[in-house]
């Protein structure tokens, strides 16, 4: 758990214009959660800063607390501090907490403060802040990044929280939606405001949580070409063999593909061309997109940030699984890996922390 504290005379932070907490005299915190920290430290630190002796006396001696001098603190969190920046000259942030635990130890963190006396304690709202060039819009990381020639927004949603991209061609506003595990407000908003040409619906694979959005997509863009690799294009007309029963029956509406996204199919987008390559593993027809300019992965439910996909489902292949990840780890350079559940990672950082890439070159996978 990292933080800078700060003294001020006055402090408040704003979002999208509005001010969400201000205060006078005392700290401002920025809190920076890692991965593996635990209740015990965020308790610790929150004493310590709540007896931290840094304002001056009557005789100009630091030696006042911020409750000694009545007063308050803004706390804020704040994912950046825990940049990796040992390898490269881009920071890694794959060292922070996943968004739910981080929000969970930074409201404890917050509490505890209270807990120790201070007489007012005021947030930001959790994972919502600008930058120059990215914006963290929630407390489950949905976030706009933009990089050299592509805006990708990543939206968590569906039954079980997926990741959903738009990602969108600054130059041409073309752009294509991958795994949409349903149509949402958020991305219809997207779609709406940034969106000039919904090129393509792509899939990485035939789950429920990953294509219950599809057919309502298409109804109203129905230009836009739906792409799945030919092993799992079953699951589009099938609720049954997408797994969408074992949520509801009739959840799921059943739609045509327009494409086959097999090994080397094309998706262009403006000045942005994604690559598809055939992942077996998790499905019998699992794929990546792979960007080369920007160096940027679309893995789906193949490679997870420490962790893989799942093989025990009905079309499941752990050797199949091997092989992809044995594919995956030998891609030449660095890769942003956009997974399918939970945070982003990198390619070097999982050849070097995940359990099961880390086999590979010892040949005991």
């Amino acid at each position: 758990m990292r933080a800078v504290v700060q003294r001020v005379t006055s402090s408040k932070v704003s979002v999208d214009g509005k001010t969400v907490g201000e205060i006078g005299k005392g700290f401002n915190v920025l809190l920076g959660v890692v991965e593996g920290d635990t209740n015990e430290q965020a308790i610790l630190l929150a004493g310590k800063i709540a007896r931290l002796r840094v304002f001056e006396d009557e005789n100009g001696k630091m030696n006042l607390s911020v409750n000694d001098v009545g007063g308050e603190i803004l706390a804020i969190s704040q994912f950046t501090l825990c940049a990796d920046c040992k390898k490269g000259n881009r920071p890694s942030f794959t060292l922070s907490a996943a968004p739910d635990e981080a929000n969970r130890l930074y409201e404890l963190f917050c509490s505890e403060l209270s807990a120790n006396g201070v007489r007012n304690v005021e947030k930001g709202i959790f994972g919502r802040y600008s930058k120059r060039r990215t914006r963290h819009y929630n407390a489950r990381y949905r976030y706009m990044e933009e990089r050299q020639m592509m805006k990708i927004h990543t939206l968590p949603m569906g039954p079980v929280q997926a990741n959903c991209y738009v990602v969108i061609d600054e130059h041409s506003g073309e752009a294509a939606v991958i795994d949409p595990g349903d149509y949402t407000d958020e991305l219809k908003s997207v779609l709406r405001d940034e969106v000039k040409n919904l090129k393509y619906i792509l899939l990485t694979h035939g789950h429920y949580d990953h294509i219950l959005g599809v057919a309502h997509i298409k109804d109203d863009y129905p230009d836009a070409k739906i792409a799945i690799h030919p092993y799992d294009s079953a699951c589009l007309k099938c609720e049954d063999i997408s797994l969408a029963t074992h949520v509801d029956h009739g959840i799921q509406k059943y739609v045509d593909y327009d494409l086959l996204a097999e090994e080397g199919f094309e998706a262009k987008i403006g000045d942005i061309t994604l690559h598809t390559i055939h992942t077996p593993g998790h499905t019998l027809g699992g794929v990546c997109y792979l960007e080369e300019t920007e160096r940027v992965m679309f893995s789906g439910d193949a490679l997870f940030c420490r962790t893989v996909g799942r093989t025990d489902l009905p079309g499941g292949d752990w050797q199949a699984m091997v092989e992809s990840l044995k594919r995956l780890a030998a891609l030449d350079g660095e890769y942003t890996v956009y997974t399918g559940h939970n945070r982003s990672t990198t390619l070097s950082e999982e050849r070097v922390r995940n359990r099961y890439l880390r086999k590979i070159p010892r040949g005991e996978l």
